[in-house]
């Protein structure tokens, strides 16, 4: 029996009803109630519910049943209610993806959640891949009432079993990859039996038994949405609120107010930015009368003693301190916060309602002293089911309950101090999990991101403290060094990483690590296999028997060439991408074939051999320069056979590097302006990590070491993706040959149309095209090149594919390199065949210099902020970069984190920066941003981002609310957000000024507001 000072509360409810019957009761008693009102409009119960009914509908048509995950894709508004609650009535389980956060994110949970269907807004591309069906929340208009009272009572006959999932939220993950909690709908059904006992009585002290207006204000991948939404159970109204106003405090408070809001759940750290902002005003700012929200829960992180103790001063509304991780359904303790001795010191509470608590030592012991200290385990219905697909961290946090068989208990992590009244002391964490603006977060799970960028040796990111109190995510970096054989091994790991944990035989597994680098996803199974069956064809034209395949990696061109060869050697630098390699061979095997873990430059295990064919495919990028490169081709040579061939292939296109770059920034930056455009482009070449060569320089090597003459092709496939627009192949025979190829007949591209191509073909057996332009890369080239559209280049004309459609063979060649992505080809000649005459002579840089790491601490900075901007949401990514020469380690070599220096010495530098602010506005703009984020004033340019310095929303509402009070202009989180530097926000308060003064008054404003600027 657990005594007391152990369980606390034994007061379980008398009834759990499941949240679908509850909710038709309401429905049932106030069906033109409002229920639902967001920035897509307004929906009565009796709508919400018609509306629901039929989406369900629509859904088990579509395969969904119990525990179906079902993934809502969808803007904040009324449908993403509608889509909750269609889930629960299809039997399903909701999985929100923020359409908002990075694609790389996104993809990431959908991969892991494996939805049987996605819900998306109607007229979104959703903008992921999935292999289930996709499904549009159409206009949210009343069904055929008929149906819907049909659909209904079908629903209602449905049984439901409180041990099928309700929905899958994701939290941050230790190991890098966030984990899905499934939670029950027997752990929701509890929690609304616990909102009736423990919350909505003292509503209804507040304010009677009218119906409330409830902020929606989380997002709904936080479980605090969940807890939101529950209020309709109640039948009150949930009121959705947009993106930008949450996001937004001072914008969210003059929304409460205008909304009439009753009820809101925020952060700690949000309502300490609310507060002086006039949450609790009674008049508005214009001397209109406000609406002051009437209870208040407070809950997602600590609660700090001086807010705890304002609080409870504020005598018109209710406040509730909850506490509860995801894993036992959104909270498990509760205090509600009164003056009073009790009240003076911040505690989470006592356990709710039919939830009991163990406070244990290291060890797992149960601690029974009533001044207990240790971690804080959770036991009771709302616990949940545990991680998706993640059996192993499942068993570690949750386990058997000590006194109650055949219950579980979640260890939360969390410290906590029993007191002798029972209530509970929140005392940090056990692990180094924290939060960050009430979102839990892992900082293994940002380090692994940024621990993968080439540029970046060693890094550990750790929580700290601002001025005010909040946490905030710091990295420490150690750029990479410089030196070969640094590049080289960090690849290695890279690949190693990549297909650690592959055993070869999933159907993915041949293409893992394949993504674009427009959003980070993976490339389709089907475009990558096409890409390596044209790619083996053009190898097989060359007729190989004995090959060696520098780089094999997951063999995807092994397991096409070998078959036909009687000698195949496949060498990589990664062990572990061969021992998946071999665990395939074994499953299929393939005589004559061989492995060795070499680096590229590394023949010693092939010296006695001779091979008339050496393949490198997109292998040659990840060389750490063009040195390395001309190694690695000068062991090759040494033993390929007389008349053997060496095929570089899948090498990316030095002259069309600008026009790639500007292809990923229109599809990262919605409606972005040229001059946002033109900035991400040189972040992206200042920081490529490849190696880019042009095809000239594969010329210029077979000249300095009589090569035969290099054949340079476009890249050609079906697939219409950067591979084969921005890559080509190269083939270097052993020695020169002469030819004598049949005659072509020569057009200029520009003068060739569409309808006159096929006439060409009919009179010509080789018609050769000169100039063709790649319809993919054309558009980009003016905007690259700063110039208008060239009107002497056709607008339209074929890809490589395209005139590979026609009934015959078709050589490419682009060994004039031209940078607008132009090339030749001879329809009616083979792949490799000597067609094209002497290359042209190349004007240019003929190769990059891959960076080693950022060749300064800023730019290093700036590569990383970009990074986590492209993978992480918002709230995972650090505040502040601090670049070091090394990590500081304990005796023991653990992380020393008291030798890590303040982030806010760090963030700027004490020197004068190369472009200090000039004008008036920006000298004071840069003191108030320094002293919002604690940083040295004095290290601020023009060129500097609020947002890179250290700030986010939360402090971006604070130095808004100076800048108002300084001004008197009004400015909102977007316009910060699109005001890239301070130049810009400092012109954009001079334009607010300018628009309601005249010089002289302005001059005069800006004395009184600077009198000590000159």
């Amino acid at each position: 029996m657990v005594t007391a000072d152990v369980a606390v509360s034994v007061n379980t409810p008398d009834t759990e009803e499941d949240v679908l019957v509850v909710f038709n009761r309401v429905v049932g008693r106030a069906p033109d109630s409002r229920a639902v009102s967001g920035p897509d409009g307004e929906l009565t119960f009796g709508e919400l519910d018609a509306i629901s009914d039929a989406l369900a509908e629509r859904l088990r048509a579509a395969g969904v049943s119990r525990d179906s995950p079902v993934a809502l894709l969808l803007a904040r508004g009324c449908a993403h209610i509608v889509g909750v609650v269609a889930v629960w009535k299809a039997g399903g389980a909701y999985v929100p993806v923020d359409p908002t956060h990075p694609q790389a994110r996104r993809q990431q949970l959908l991969d892991d959640a494996q939805p049987d269907v996605v819900l998306t807004d109607a007229g979104e591309s959703p903008n992921v891949r999935v292999d289930c069906p996709v499904l549009a929340v159409g206009p949210l208009r009343r069904p055929d009432r008929a149906a819907a009272v049909a659909a209904a009572v079908a629903a209602a006959k449905r049984p439901v079993d409180p041990g099928q999932l309700a929905y899958l939220i994701y939290t941050s993950g230790s190991t890098g990859t966030p984990k899905g909690v499934e939670v029950t709908r027997g752990s929701l059904a509890h929690l609304h039996a616990v909102n009736a006992v423990v919350l909505h009585p003292v509503l209804v002290e507040a304010m009677g038994q009218r119906q409330a207006r409830v902020a929606l204000s989380a997002s709904f991948g936080f479980d605090a949405s969940v807890n939101q939404m529950s209020w309709l159970l109640r039948g009150d109204t949930v009121v959705v609120v947009d993106d930008d106003t949450r996001r937004d405090s001072a914008a969210f408070v003059r929304f409460l107010h205008r909304q009439c809001i009753d009820v809101i759940d925020v952060t700690p750290s949000q309502l300490a930015v609310m507060l002086p902002l006039g949450l609790f005003d009674m008049v508005a700012p214009r001397g209109a009368r406000a609406h002051s929200p009437r209870f208040v829960i407070v809950a997602g992180e600590a609660l700090p003693q001086s807010l705890w103790d304002r609080l409870r001063t504020v005598a018109s509304t209710r406040f509730f301190n909850l506490y509860g991780p995801t894993e036992a359904t959104v909270y498990a303790t509760a205090e509600r916060m009164v003056a009073g001795p009790e009240g003076e010191r911040p505690t989470i509470g006592r356990p709710v309602p039919g939830v009991h608590i163990y406070v244990v030592d290291q060890h797992g012991r149960v601690l029974t002293s009533d001044t207990a200290e240790g971690e804080l385990w959770i036991g009771g219905p709302g616990v949940a089911r545990g991680y998706r697909h993640r059996p192993d961290l499942t068993a570690q946090s949750f386990r058997a309950d000590p006194e109650r068989p055949g219950q579980r208990v979640y260890c939360s992590g969390d410290a906590v101090r029993r007191r002798p009244d029972g209530r509970l002391e929140y005392l940090g964490r056990t692990d180094s999990q924290v939060k960050v603006r009430g979102v839990r977060v892992e900082p293994g799970e940002v380090e692994a991101v940024l621990a993968g960028h080439p540029a970046v040796e060693r890094v550990a990111v750790v929580s700290r403290r601002d001025a005010n109190g909040n946490n905030r995510l710091v990295g420490y970096v150690v750029p990479a060094p410089n030196g070969n054989n640094a590049v080289v091994d960090r690849w290695r790991q890279v690949f190693d990483d990549i297909h650690h944990g592959s055993d070869g035989d999933g159907a993915d597994d041949e293409v893992r690590g394949w993504r674009n680098s427009y959003d980070g996803a993976a490339l389709p199974v089907a475009d990558m296999s096409a890409w390596a069956d044209e790619t083996s064809r053009r190898i097989q034209a060359l007729e190989p028997r004995r090959v060696l395949e520098i780089g094999v990696g997951s063999g995807m061109l092994l397991r096409r060439i070998a078959p036909s060869c009687e000698r195949y050697v496949g060498t990589d630098i990664s062990g572990v991408t061969l021992r998946a390699l071999r665990h395939r061979l074994e499953q299929h095997p393939a005589p004559g074939v061989a492995l060795q873990q070499a680096e590229a430059t590394d023949f010693a295990a092939v010296s006695g051999e001779r091979f008339d064919c050496v393949v490198m495919n997109s292998v040659v990028q990840y060389f750490p320069d063009q040195e390395y490169l001309t190694r690695v081709l000068l062991g090759a040579l040494q033993l390929l056979e007389p008349g053997g061939h060496i095929f570089v292939g899948d090498v990316r296109h030095l002259g069309l590097v600008d026009t790639h770059y500007l292809d990923v920034a229109r599809a990262r930056i919605a409606a972005g302006t040229a001059v946002e455009e033109r900035e991400l482009v040189s972040r992206l070449r200042d920081g490529e990590a490849e190696l880019l060569l042009a095809p000239g320089w594969f010329q210029q090597f077979a000249a300095d070491h009589g090569v035969g003459r290099v054949r340079v092709a476009p890249k050609i496939a079906d697939a219409d993706n950067e591979l084969t627009r921005f890559r080509f192949d190269v083939v270097l025979p052993r020695t020169p040959t002469v030819t004598r190829a049949a005659p072509v007949a020569w057009y200029d591209a520009a003068t060739v149309t569409t309808d006159l191509l096929p006439d060409l073909l009919n009179r010509h057996e080789r018609l050769g095209l000169r100039g063709v332009t790649h319809p993919a890369v054309h558009p980009h080239v003016p905007a690259v090149r700063h110039t208008e559209v060239d009107d002497r280049l056709p607008t339209r004309g074929w890809s490589p594919a395209e005139l590979a459609r026609f009934d015959r063979p078709v050589a490419l060649s682009c060994s004039r390199g031209d940078a607008d992505g132009r090339y030749d080809a001879v329809i009616g000649a083979t792949v490799w065949e000597d067609v094209f005459g002497p290359a042209v002579a190349v004007i240019g840089p003929l190769h990059n210099t891959p960076s080693r790491a950022a060749a300064e601490p800023a730019e290093l900075v700036d590569l990383l902020h970009a990074e986590c901007a492209q993978r992480l949401p918002e709230v995972l990514r650090p505040a502040a970069f601090v670049v070091m020469d090394t990590l500081p380690l304990t005796g023991n070599g653990k992380l020393d984190l008291d030798s890590l220096p303040d982030p806010a010495e760090s963030i700027t530098d004490t020197t004068e920066p190369s472009d200090p602010p000039v004008t008036q506005t920006e000298i004071a703009v840069a003191r108030i941003w320094a002293d919002v984020l604690n940083v040295n004033c004095g290290g601020i340019g023009r060129a500097d981002s609020f947002m890179r310095l250290g700030g986010d929303s939360l402090r971006a509402t604070a130095m808004l609310g100076l800048v108002r009070r300084a001004y008197g202009v009004d400015l909102s989180l977007r316009q910060l957000l699109r005001a890239t530097d301070l130049a810009a926000f400092s012109a954009l308060i001079d334009t607010e000024l300018l628009a309601g003064l005249d010089a002289s008054e302005l001059n005069e404003l800006l004395t009184q507001v600077h009198p000590d600027t000159d």
